[in-house]
């Protein structure tokens, strides 16, 4: 077995594993997108994970989405959940067999790698309500005029390895 004492060594400056390890992430969707998402969130060093998603896999989705032969017919998340704990065991994994609905509890950051257009905007709203886009408005001449969108939340944490601040845009 090979040591990985080391293993974010390389990333140490640019992610903080302190804050990656506090961190609960959602991966809404888990095809093509997704899964590879979720598998690289687990090589960063993501300790807690939330999979998001209906379908089960399907011979063409071994062509297109990276599942194995061994993976047909089983739920996406439960694959993933699978291919997760082969690149990091502790990292935990909350595996969501269903369509994402409004009331679910969702992580501080959400990644939506869903096809269809009209789910991600209300997914978006819900999990990104401070961050609408610029609203148009229409007055009494018919004259259109457009809101400027509130910028987004930030958060600064600091990085361990040199104690400089670093800003990150709010997901939620």
């Amino acid at each position: 077995m090979s040591d990985t004492s080391h293993r974010f060594e390389r990333q140490a400056d640019l992610v903080p594993q302190s804050r990656l390890q506090e961190l609960l992430v959602t991966v809404i969707g888990v095809g093509a997108i997704g899964r590879q998402v979720a598998l690289q969130l687990a090589a960063i060093g993501v300790r807690r994970l939330q999979l998001i998603d209906f379908d089960h896999v399907e011979a063409t989705n071994v062509t297109t989405q990276g599942y194995r032969a061994t993976d047909i017919g089983q739920s996406k998340v439960s694959a993933t959940t699978n291919d997760v704990r082969q690149i990091d065991a502790c990292v935990e994994v909350d595996a969501v067999e269903d369509r994402f609905r409004p009331k679910m509890q969702i992580g501080e950051a959400v990644f939506c790698c869903i096809d269809s257009i009209s789910a991600r905007s209300a997914i978006r709203t819900i999990s990104c309500p401070d961050s609408a886009s610029a609203k148009r408005t229409i007055g009494k001449s018919g004259s259109t005029s457009a809101s400027k969108p509130s910028p987004p939340k930030t958060r600064t944490y600091s990085n361990e390895s040199n104690g400089t601040p670093t800003t990150a845009r709010c997901s939620r």
